[in-house]
């Protein structure tokens, strides 16, 4: 070995026994921070509606079925989540979609407001009611096409009236299904409002 390489070598070892000795405090590692919970206000409702025990399918009279251009109505499947009735309203007109309203009687439209997830909110009002509308969070307000639309109406503290728009082809704009949610889950408000 020459004595080149070994110096080299012997200043290697060196540098790496230092290294091996020396100590460097990086801190304790600590969890990523919490995200922040945002608390959004809700608006005062002008007063309560208790959905318990709602019929949903009778909350859209034939005259509003026929406005909405509703050609076939019946229950729907109950709600997974909260377990809670729908009735499915099949419509062909502009375009061929499900209107799904659902009387929620153990979720209120904060959960979907103060909460994180996979979709899109926006705080409204219907008919001086408090309301959120809810999109998927891979759509845009504005989008020529979505997967679907879903107004929820506080109707009491913790309960929601539900309509939710699922389309069977891609003919409606993300606005347009938000529209005719706001406009059915308006016309079951009207109907809700005469019956409780």
């Amino acid at each position: 070995m020459t004595t080149r390489v070994r110096a080299s070598v012997i200043v290697l070892l060196s540098v790496l026994a230092v290294a091996g000795c020396t100590q460097v405090d990086q801190g304790q590692p600590s969890p990523a921070p919490s995200p922040t919970k945002t608390s959004t206000s809700i608006p005062n409702r002008p007063k309560d509606i208790d959905l318990a025990s709602v019929d949903p399918c009778k909350l859209l009279t034939d005259a509003q079925k026929q406005v909405l251009k509703v050609y076939k109505s019946g229950p729907g499947p109950d709600e997974t989540q909260t377990p809670a009735p729908s009735c499915s309203f099949l419509v062909k007109d502009p375009a061929n979609f499900v209107l799904s309203l659902s009387p929620e009687s153990k979720r209120g439209i904060d959960e979907w407001l103060n909460n994180t997830g996979n979709v899109k909110k926006r705080l409204i009002s219907v008919d001086g009611f408090p309301a959120v509308q809810l999109i998927n969070m891979g759509n845009d307000w504005n989008d020529p096409s979505g997967s679907f639309c879903t107004t929820n109406v506080s109707t009491a503290q913790g309960q929601e009236l539900s309509m939710d728009l699922e389309p069977v082809e891609k003919k409606l704009s993300q606005a347009q299904m938000c529209d005719i949610t706001l406009q059915a889950v308006k016309a079951a408000l009207a109907t809700l409002q005469t019956i409780k």
